[in-house]
């Protein structure tokens, strides 16, 4: 008996063993790689843009929070319980169109002794406001206030998109803070610059974008002196088109707001829904004189009749709407009108 008892115990004990040995090599497997998964994370949610001898560092990540009443103000969001609040985003950050206020928080290490200066850059023009606070520690370094909802000029550096000097002299650390509110999408893309490589590399972009608006500018001019040559209606539309398209460009780039109306914030914030609107009206009304439809007989004049009187009204209600009400609408009109145009002109060109 006293036999069998002890064989018992020695089995036991030995399971005990195994059962032990088991839970630490899941211990070691699965628990030691998820600890080490999770330093690894930790790590890169602390990794911020060092300003040092290069001369662009894009901000591919970002701390948000998405505020959805609209009620945040900078002392609440910079209060230690807020800290378990921030999410880190990577990537450029897009919230689409929205009605929250997003804030966001990038901090920065300064290790540039150099005389150039830096800019940390906003890449989108048509935000409607734009709050920018800057810390060093503690310490409030600068204080900006922009975006389209206000008069251009006011801008702490004049260009298109919105730029902010970083005060980088006699520091280690900043802390970048910015409040962002729009009734167009809601994109943030941010790089920091050099500032001398800056101003290098958008003369390049003026380039390229003055060849595009002169390229436009010469098809109006044109086809204008054809119009007064021959009186083909279809001409004066293509122009109309052609200027509508270059005017939502020059919207939509931020050119328009700096260079025509720099002073005229409520102009603005119209242009762009007038502009895509007439270029679909525009567009559906040229397409219906180029094919010849209704000379022809064809009914399918009354569908391009139809979508550009839709576009005009879109236009008329960009005066009262918002303009994310607009670009969506006009983007589902876009789709119709394109595809209604591929569709008629392959049948009269079968013909």
């Amino acid at each position: 008996m006293a036999w069998e008892l002890q064989i018992r115990f020695n089995k036991g004990m030995h399971l005990v063993k195994l059962r032990w040995a088991s839970l630490l090599r899941c211990a070691i497997f699965i628990g030691l790689p998820l600890l080490l998964s999770s330093a690894l994370l930790l790590a890169e949610s602390i990794q911020v843009p060092v300003l040092a001898g290069q001369a662009r560092i894009p901000v591919k990540e970002i701390f948000l929070i998405v505020d959805d009443a609209a009620q945040l103000e900078l002392n609440d969001i910079r209060d230690a319980s807020f800290d378990s609040v921030w999410e880190l985003r990577e990537g450029t950050l897009n919230l689409g169109y929205t009605k929250s206020h997003a804030w966001l928080k990038l901090p920065i290490r300064v290790d540039y002794s150099g005389q150039d200066s830096w800019l940390l850059e906003l890449a989108y023009a048509n935000l409607d406001q734009v709050d920018v606070w800057i810390f060093s520690g503690e310490r409030l370094l600068s204080v900006y206030e922009t975006g389209d909802s206000l008069p251009f000029v006011p801008r702490p550096v004049e260009h298109r998109n919105y730029l902010f000097p970083l005060p980088t002299k006699g520091v280690e650390e900043l802390t970048v803070y910015l409040h962002i509110a729009s009734t167009t999408s809601l994109q943030v893309p941010l790089m920091l610059w050099r500032s001398s490589e800056f101003y290098r590399s958008d003369q390049r972009v003026q380039l390229i974008q003055g060849m595009f608006f002169g390229i436009m500018l010469v098809m109006a001019i044109y086809n204008f002196f054809i119009f007064l040559a021959i009186r083909e209606r279809a001409y004066l539309l293509y122009v109309a088109f052609v200027m509508m398209e270059a005017s939502y460009q020059g919207f939509h780039q931020g050119f328009t707001y700096q260079n025509l109306w720099p002073n005229n914030s409520w102009w603005h914030s119209i242009s762009g829904g007038v502009a895509i609107s007439l270029t679909i009206a525009f567009a559906a009304f040229f397409s219906n004189e180029i094919l010849e439809l209704r000379k022809r007989g064809l009914k399918s004049y009354r569908f391009f009749d139809g979508v550009g009187a839709i576009a005009v009204g879109i236009a008329a209600c960009a005066f009262v709407v918002e303009y994310s009400w607009i670009a969506r609408t006009v983007s589902v009109l876009a789709i119709v009108a394109a595809g209604g145009i591929i569709f008629v002109g392959v049948g009269r060109w079968r013909e």
